[in-house]
């Protein structure tokens, strides 16, 4: 099952006392926000659980997202 943390919690993890803070550097280093960055790290691995052969609704619930209209939808904005 999918582990949902905070960007608060992992603010935290890394040593950052604001989640603000981490949200301003991080999206410095790798140019995209965290929320999005999280967004497509889940997706590729829905992705991948569905080329394993995962029904979309297996991936759905194993990454995270609220039903499988929603993660169908997610995936086809990628193509």
């Amino acid at each position: 099952a999918s582990v949902d943390m905070p960007m608060e919690a992992i603010a935290t993890a890394c040593g950052f006392e604001s989640g603000t803070y981490f949200s301003t550097i991080f999206k410095k280093q790798f140019g995209l926000s965290f929320g999005r960055y999280e967004r497509n790290f889940r997706l590729n691995g829905a992705a991948a659980a569905i080329r394993q052969g995962a029904t979309l609704k297996e991936a759905a619930d194993l990454w995270g997202f609220c039903d499988k209209s929603h993660l169908a939808r997610l995936l086809k904005k990628r193509v």
